[in-house]
């Protein structure tokens, strides 16, 4: 933050204050953006999962399936 002094008295420079306030919303919202990104890399890291686990699940199914027919 700047101050400048006037006959013994401190004062913000508005401009400055405008500018890191400014900074500071544009470093929030990249840190936002990058927790974005990794919940998403997240999120398809499980849909991923969720859907080897189901093709699993039906491989399975279909040899229980062909063990029941077979007897």
């Amino acid at each position: 933050m700047s101050f400048s002094t006037s006959a013994g008295s401190i004062t913000r420079n508005p401009a400055v204050t405008e500018a890191n306030r400014l900074n500071e919303i544009k470093q929030r919202m990249a840190i936002a953006q990058a927790q974005m990104d990794r919940s998403f890399d997240t999120l398809e890291m499980a849909l991923l999962q969720m859907c080897d686990a189901r093709a699993q699940l039906a491989t399975l199914a279909g040899v229980i399936n062909q063990g029941a027919c077979s007897t």
